[in-house]
């Protein structure tokens, strides 16, 4: 219970080659996390050039083309959020599609390296069991390529169902709070932590995925697809089901689809002796995921733009407690600055959920899911309470914006809320208000 996090334990373990390489050069973490990410590119562009550069039915030209566009589709959508989970993802995965796009060409590779390109994709599928949707429609495309559903019992399928099946295991042993505690929380309110109907589709467009089918039909009618280029599509409709599933709108979670829909529509308008029609249909595919799709503009916190007005000459080290219910607007900002984050949480994630259900089922009258609502807001309460008495926070800013939040009710402000603990009155008694911005309050402890 020292981190109450939603996300599965392994998003943490992919922190600490960052970390060790901070501590060994000195470089600060976020630079260490982006050398880290550097090299994690570079071992997936080079295995997957290895993958293209064996197919005998391309020429020279059209192997480089296709490695570029590769690298291009990868850089171009993810620019706007380096080193998400979505992205590391990617670069560990989309390595085994082109194994696979390679074997579907006719090429043979050996045991060991498929192995290793299976664990390299399973690094990244166990940091969300979303992302198990991109192997499985894999799989479906052998099967139905094979009319065969030998493709399912393949060696690397074996590699990743038995991994998952290890890894939560290893969780359970390790982390058995995981099971016990946060997941039983996350399964009751972590619904509430996302956008609207409107800007879940906005955010990945039902007319781009049409328009993806459409170009598999004409492909399958028009019969001159090449190998392997449906094998693009199908990952992409897994990226597709990874997103609604989570069905949060978070432009981030559009990443695999996007990436392999543009390589779907790119190189099938590069298969020989594609009629015309089909070509335009391709190109006009191409156009589509580059204007929904994520654009590669520079990351920019507003809300950390906002507290450093007023707070850029707070010293490294000082403890800052940030209550928000997004996540944007503490770590960016506490990481980058040096400063201690005095919280078990790395967000209100609690609250929203908690909330909305509390206020939808009128709870003036008793009943079970108001018990468990009620509880979710105590302990969110005490645990706060219990973080600003251990850490005794220099600074503790309050999230003050009205819309938004994911929280329905406009008039919640985070005093009162915390104000139904009894202890609270006496903390916050230390602090006085120092600055307003236009989305935050920042109360300083006394003597700062």
């Amino acid at each position: 219970t020292d981190i109450i996090e939603v996300n599965p334990p392994w998003g943490f373990y992919w922190t600490v080659p960052a970390i060790w390489l901070s501590k060994l050069t000195a470089l600060d973490r976020q630079l260490s996390f982006l050398v880290f990410i550097g090299f994690l590119s570079a071992v997936s562009f080079l295995n997957v050039w290895d993958s293209i550069k064996r197919i005998p039915a391309l020429g020279a030209v059209q192997k480089v083309v296709y490695a570029e566009l590769v690298l291009i589709a990868v850089l171009w959508f993810t620019t706007p959020q380096v080193g998400q989970r979505e992205h590391i993802f990617i670069l560990c995965f989309i390595p085994y599609v082109f194994l696979v796009f390679a074997t579907a060409n006719g090429v043979t590779f050996t045991k060991k390296r498929r192995a290793c390109l299976a664990l390299l994709a399973l690094s990244g599928i166990l940091l969300k069991p979303h992302f198990v949707m991109l192997p499985l429609a894999v799989s479906v495309y052998e099967a139905t390529c094979a009319r065969s559903f030998r493709p399912l019992i393949k060696l690397e399928n074996w590699i990743i169902g038995i991994g998952c099946l290890l890894y939560v295991l290893f969780v359970y042993l390790a982390h058995p709070e995981y099971f016990t505690f946060l997941l039983p929380l996350a399964l009751t309110v972590y619904g509430a932590i996302g956008g609207t109907v409107d800007q879940v589709l906005s955010a990945l467009p039902i007319v781009v995925i049409l328009w993806l089918v459409l170009m598999l039909l004409l492909g399958f009618v028009e019969k001159q697809q090449q190998k392997g280029v449906v094998l693009l599509a199908a990952t992409a409709l897994g990226g597709a089901a990874s997103y609604y599933l989570q069905f949060a709108g978070f432009e981030y979670h559009s990443y695999p689809f996007f990436i392999f829909a543009f390589l779907f529509f790119a190189f099938a308008a590069m298969v020989p002796n594609t009629r015309i029609f089909i070509i335009c249909f391709a190109i006009a595919g191409i156009l589509a995921t580059l204007y929904y799709g994520p654009r590669p503009l520079r990351y920019r916190n507003v809300a950390n733009e906002d507290i450093l007005q007023h707070m850029n000459n707070v010293p490294k080290g000082s403890t800052v407690l940030i209550l928000s219910t997004y996540v944007h607007a503490a770590f960016p900002l506490v990481l980058a600055k040096d400063w201690v984050w005095a919280s078990r949480f790395p967000t209100q994630w609690l609250l929203p959920g908690a909330l909305n259900h509390a206020a939808k089922n009128d709870c003036l009258v008793p009943s079970e899911t108001c018990r468990k609502n009620n509880a979710i807001l105590d302990y969110a309460r005490h645990a706060n309470v219990e973080d600003i008495k251990m850490y005794n926070p220099a600074f503790i800013i309050l999230d003050n914006r009205k819309k938004g939040g994911y929280i329905d009710d406009p008039s919640f402000d985070y005093i009162t809320f915390m104000s139904q603990d009894p202890a609270f009155a006496s903390l916050w008694n230390g602090y006085k208000l120092t600055a307003e911005t236009r989305f935050f309050s920042i109360w300083a402890r006394s003597g700062f």
